[in-house]
């Protein structure tokens, strides 16, 4: 695509990027109605001037260019189409109905996945916008759980060094899965509709986060009790708790789409669930102890989140909080 098209498709994208932020059921009020509206409202009118210049410049181009660019421009321009789509039957929505809330849930998770398909082609063309994090109730659940099971089979285990035959075979499936995506749509269809539920839009065609967290357990069960207490523990339960925290009250910016709300967040509760888990299955010494290593691997586990998109927090959360816990260790 030409340049001129690339910055104005990312333009229109940061714009449809703020407005699915400001439709975020963890943020919405009835105020919001009217916004709404002259949001689309706007929303579509940059849309087909976007899809104007998209449809010109394929009628500028040679043969040569067209053989080369004619694929890229035709994928964007069914993109925008399914974004004037969704926002068209956003603009339909009747919020004196009771059923207004579930329909702009189900368009704004429609419409993020939209989103999702112009952030793959903009970062094909180098220019790359914010992923969205989405509203997903199962997967925060999906995360404490998965934790609390780990924090159990690290208690029932004869010794922590079993924990590395445990998390190979979960890492094998990771990566075999992570294949089987691969190999044809149809089976990247049927494994992802597993995940579906706690699934973000872009493990579609990137490695699952899930994947990564195999990788984070692996490294864990090479350390010790202490570190891999804390890295489940921080993931498990200060991650869901700076997305809550960060999507209902965040307004301060920070790099990697987060806010500084939602950090302090998982400060908060990461050093509140890793002295708890600590002080329960593994302690290391009184409160004072406790609680520097625990807050010291709750801040680091949040500079590991504001990382986390090279390559995903689900794998730098963990080993960063491993790595403050293990530091403020050394000065105890």
């Amino acid at each position: 695509m030409e340049p001129a098209l690339v910055l104005q498709t990312k333009s229109f994208a940061l714009n449809l990027y703020g407005f699915l932020r400001e439709i975020d059921p963890a943020r919405w009020k009835n105020s919001r109605k009217q916004v709404l509206k002259d949001r689309v409202l706007v929303l579509e009118t940059e849309l087909e001037s976007l899809y104007a210049s998209a449809r010109h410049q394929t009628q500028d181009l040679d043969w040569q260019q067209a053989h080369e660019g004619l694929a890229s421009v035709a994928l964007l321009q069914k993109r925008l189409n399914r974004v004037g789509t969704l926002l068209s039957e956003l603009g339909q929505i009747s919020f004196d109905s009771q059923m207004s809330y579930l329909q702009l849930y189900s368009l704004r998770k429609r419409l993020q996945k939209a989103y999702q398909g112009l952030s793959l082609i903009m970062e094909a063309c180098s220019e790359p916008i914010p992923h969205i994090r989405p509203s997903n109730l199962a997967r925060s659940l999906f995360h404490a759980s998965s934790a609390v099971a780990i924090l159990l089979v690290i208690a029932m285990v004869p010794s922590f060094d079993w924990m590395f035959w445990i998390a190979l075979p979960y890492f094998a499936f990771c990566w075999t899965t992570e294949g089987l995506k691969r190999v044809h749509p149809a089976v990247k269809a049927r494994v992802m509709k597993f995940f579906e539920k706690i699934a973000h839009p872009h493990e579609y065609d990137k490695v699952n986060s899930a994947t990564w967290y195999g990788v984070a357990l692996l490294l864990l069960s090479l350390t010790n009790p202490v570190l891999g207490i804390i890295g489940v523990t921080v993931l498990g339960f200060a991650d869901p708790a700076a997305a809550m925290v960060g999507r209902k009250y965040g307004s301060i910016r920070l790099p990697g789409n987060r806010t500084l709300e939602g950090s302090l967040g998982f400060v908060a509760v990461g050093t509140v669930a890793a002295s708890l888990a600590l002080a329960i299955m593994h302690p290391i010494g009184g409160l004072g102890t406790t609680l520097l290593v625990a807050g010291t691997a709750a801040l680091f586990g949040a500079v590991g989140e504001l990382l986390g998109r090279w390559p995903d927090d689900n794998l730098t959360v963990p080993l960063a909080s491993a790595l403050g816990a293990w530091l403020a260790l050394m000065l105890v």
